[in-house]
């Protein structure tokens, strides 16, 4: 009788199961559910496997993985891991003291929102800390107050107010895999220990800074310029020419190694008359993300012909003559993957500017832009054939996935357009459409015409 097996009782099925099958049913059958069933749970039980299964888990992720820790005690230790993963410092503080080092040492992206939380989450051991994040800085605050973060894991810092001196010394002791450096816009840096700490640092790969003064501008770029491994930067706020000059002289005067030698990619706001001066004092760099302020009428952007452009806005200042010859400087940048050109000011409740465009010029500045993911121009362009110019933008960027270009289209040619034109658009925005066969409620009409043309003449999607 299959009730009287002697199978390993660990392998066998519920009794009600067994005794609902049909008494035909062979024992090589139950057997081989049940160590299915075995080798499955037996799995579950093995965390790496157990982690990989629950990562897969998408809709109230949160609250499967809460009733999920309540299974036994692996289950529990592998769903608060990744509870707990990304936390916040209000999180952990609403959690019993007495159980906060149960989940701190899983934390491996902290946020910390405000400078009583320090002392709170002074006894936590953060052993796993990688990113830390401080929303709101606390000047005063005591250094040993702060000593629970500075963990050897440490790999990302991000401040939106510095912290004391102390805490900046303790990253260089204690942080040896520090590899990113981010302030945000309420932290200053006219303070003297924040360029002690990046001279002085010997492991970061990437800083983010914002830049409030002259002075301060230079010290802290003969302090970057000078980092044995840094390889991304970004400053925030517009960098003078006299600091890139104060730099390159500077430089000149050393007998040591090149600066910025080992930067290659960086993102900096300039005005025009510092762009002669960029690739002498960023010799390594590779990747350029450039943010330009027109202000005059002398604009010299060939400057820019042979530098490794990937982004670049350009602001151009009310009551500037900006023509499209100013662009054909583009032509040689063909790594170029964002463009996008602007008035400043500029409002939705003002007239916008025009810009004309020949066809010629047109297809001159987007011939070897195949790189280019989005176009965003904020003019009223000007164009005498806009069907050819939208032919010669298909064709030469086929990865453009963001079209922004006030301009007029004619509804008619659009319709021999080429499929597809433009295989990986997701966004496009044009300022009207003509066809002077739509007479009757000609705006519902040709919005509706125009969609079904776009999604069926100049999109891959169905």
């Amino acid at each position: 009788m299959i009730s009287h097996s002697t199978s390993d009782t660990s392998l066998s099925l519920p009794i009600s199961e067994v005794e609902s099958m049909d008494p035909g049913t062979e024992l090589a059958s139950i057997l081989l559910q049940t160590t299915l069933q075995s080798k499955a749970s037996e799995a579950l039980c093995i965390p790496e496997i157990l982690s990989d299964v629950l990562k897969l888990l998408r809709q109230d992720k949160k609250k499967a993985l809460r009733n999920l820790a309540s299974v036994n005690r692996i289950w529990f230790q592998e769903a608060t891991r990744l509870l707990w993963r990304e936390a916040s410092s209000k999180a952990l503080i609403s959690v019993e003291e007495s159980r906060r080092n149960i989940y701190a040492p899983k934390i491996r992206k902290l946020t910390v929102h405000h400078a009583s939380c320090h002392v709170q989450l002074r006894h936590c051991n953060f052993t796993s800390l990688r990113v830390l994040c401080f929303n709101l800085g606390a000047k005063g605050v005591k250094h040993d107050v702060y000593s629970q973060y500075l963990r050897p894991t440490l790999e990302e810092v991000f401040f939106m107010a510095l912290p004391p001196d102390e805490f900046l010394h303790g990253l260089n002791q204690h942080c040896p895999r520090l590899c990113v450096f981010a302030q945000g816009l309420q932290a200053h840096t006219d303070r003297s220990d924040l360029a002690d700490f990046l001279t002085t640092n010997q492991s970061l790969q990437s800083v983010k800074l914002v830049s409030e003064s002259e002075d301060n501008s230079v010290t802290l770029l003969q302090a970057l310029s000078k980092m044995p491994y840094l390889e991304d930067l970004s400053v925030k706020g517009q960098i003078p020419e006299s600091v890139l000059r104060q730099l390159l002289e500077s430089s000149a005067e050393t007998l040591d190694l090149p600066r910025f030698n080992t930067l290659s990619k960086v993102e900096i706001t300039v005005g025009v008359p510092a762009l002669s001066l960029l690739r002498p004092t960023f010799s390594a760099m590779t990747s350029l993300t450039l943010d330009i302020l027109i202000e005059k009428e002398s604009h010299e952007l060939d400057a820019l012909a042979h530098l490794p452009l990937e982004s670049l806005q350009l602001h151009i200042a009310a009551g500037i003559q900006f023509s499209s010859q100013e662009l054909l400087f583009l032509h040689n940048a063909k790594n170029l993957q964002s463009l996008s050109i602007r008035p400043k000011p500029w409002s939705p409740t003002i007239t916008m500017p025009n810009l004309t465009i020949s066809n010629d010029h047109f297809k001159q500045i987007f011939a070897n832009l195949s790189a280019l993911k989005r176009l965003l121009i904020w003019f009223s362009v000007r164009i005498n054939d806009t069907h050819t110019a939208l032919l010669d933008l298909g064709r030469s960027c086929p990865k453009l996935e963001n079209l922004r270009m006030y301009c007029t289209v004619e509804l008619a040619s659009w319709t021999n357009i080429p499929t597809p034109l433009f295989p990986s658009l997701t966004f496009l925005w044009i300022a009207s459409v003509n066809d002077d066969r739509l007479d009757i409620d000609p705006s519902g009409q040709i919005s509706e015409h125009l969609a079904a043309l776009i999604d069926k003449k100049c999109t891959q999607i169905g």
